[in-house]
């Protein structure tokens, strides 16, 4: 998606080459790519997206705690994270 800042790797198409997680060839997403998605499909801003992702675990975490935890821990303790970061709203 050109024009919407949209860096790193947060999502991966098909042929595992990295896109933003907003792009439509998205197939996998990483923890914090997937609340961007969501994000993006509420309110189709990609910069309003990225900032509801990232303040939605900021009660207790950053997001490069979000983005390690799904890299090192994996999927059941972002499930975890996330259940904590709901539990305080």
């Amino acid at each position: 998606m050109s024009g919407t800042g949209c860096r790193g790797e947060l999502a991966r198409d098909m042929n595992a080459l990295s896109v933003c997680p907003t792009d439509s060839r998205a197939e996998r997403r990483c923890a914090l790519g997937a609340l961007i998605a969501a994000a993006y499909q509420i309110t189709n801003d990609f910069r309003r997206a990225h900032d509801l992702a990232i303040s939605a675990v900021r009660p207790l975490y950053g997001s490069a705690t979000l983005v390690n935890v799904n890299d090192v821990r994996g999927h059941a303790a972002v499930l975890t994270l996330l259940d904590e970061v709901v539990a305080v709203m």
